[in-house]
């Protein structure tokens, strides 16, 4: 612990020395960090966009078969189901479990390292090898911390998935609550008795758990959007959708931020720094 406190003083010395004598070299450590207000900016854009993205209609309509509430359903279902195999893909060919993402996560973090990588042109020959030196430690760095940014990363896009979510049921009751709001659907390919099984399967966990009845199908032809029909109050519906997401969504998606922030942390803790086994660190310790 000591030597690796003494090489972190000594590097942050050493870089703040360079930075005052070749200021025109560009090089910033901060760079390498993820940004605080990245987080807070996604974290807020989630919020926002769940909270705006209910499917209230013009004529004051909750249309049962379209997004957010179902297309949601079916992408967090999606990532769970890549979660999944991925998960027992690393276990069958026995590497290393890296953490619990899906496709967007990878995209994300790919992204995020290769802006890290990048680094500013200098005019002073001595700045530029500065530069060049700087490049192939943000390179070795980059491989180090994948990991760390990997599952921080998962971290906030879980986060992000959470405040979607509550933002949409935000949404619903909140409109709800000054605006009478009809629930119904309609489909050109689906019949009452296929949306029928749809919502039973879709709303069943979290109907058995709260003790909310399922519509029956004679419901469900009824609120057909159809020669007039407007619908039913959407207050029954609102209620087990909320159920719904909190079951399907919240809480796995806030389980999977714990596991990628206890992930992190253990990352973190037990850090890879290069210390006896390195011949330069045995020199200079």
């Amino acid at each position: 612990q000591k030597e690796e406190s003494f090489c972190v003083r000594r590097a942050e010395l050493l870089i703040q020395t360079l930075r005052n004598s070749y200021p025109e070299s560009g090089i910033e450590i901060n760079s390498k960090q993820w940004k605080g207000w990245l987080s807070n900016s996604l974290f807020f854009l989630a919020f926002f966009f769940g909270f705006i993205a209910n499917e209230f209609e013009s004529g004051r309509r909750l249309n049962l078969l379209a997004f957010p509430v179902i297309g949601m359903l079916i992408w967090n279902f999606a990532v769970y189901g890549y979660i999944g195999f991925t998960h027992i893909q690393c276990n069958v060919k026995k590497k290393s479990k890296e953490i619990l993402s899906g496709p967007i996560i990878h995209a994300v973090s790919i992204l995020s390292h290769r802006q890290m990588l990048r680094t500013s042109a200098s005019s002073s020959e001595r700045a530029s090898i500065l530069n060049r030196c700087f490049l192939n430690f943000s390179r070795e760095w980059s491989q180090l911390s994948t990991s760390i940014y990997k599952n921080h990363t998962a971290r906030v896009m879980h986060v992000c998935a959470v405040l979607f979510a509550v933002g949409i049921i935000g949404g619903m009751y909140i409109r709800g609550i000054t605006t009478e709001y009809y629930a119904g659907w309609e489909s050109t390919f689906l019949e009452p008795e296929a949306v029928h099984r749809l919502m039973s399967v879709v709303l069943a966990p979290a109907a058995l758990i709260s003790g909310q009845k399922l519509p029956k199908l004679d419901r469900i032809q009824a609120i057909q959007w159809r020669d007039g029909n407007a619908g039913e109050n959407a207050a029954d519906w609102i209620h087990l959708f909320a159920k719904t997401i909190f079951l399907f969504v919240i809480l796995p998606r806030c389980f999977l931020s714990f596991a990628a922030l206890k992930r992190e942390k253990h990352l973190q803790i037990h850090f890879l720094i290069p210390s006896a086994g390195d011949s330069y660190y045995s020199k200079l310790l």
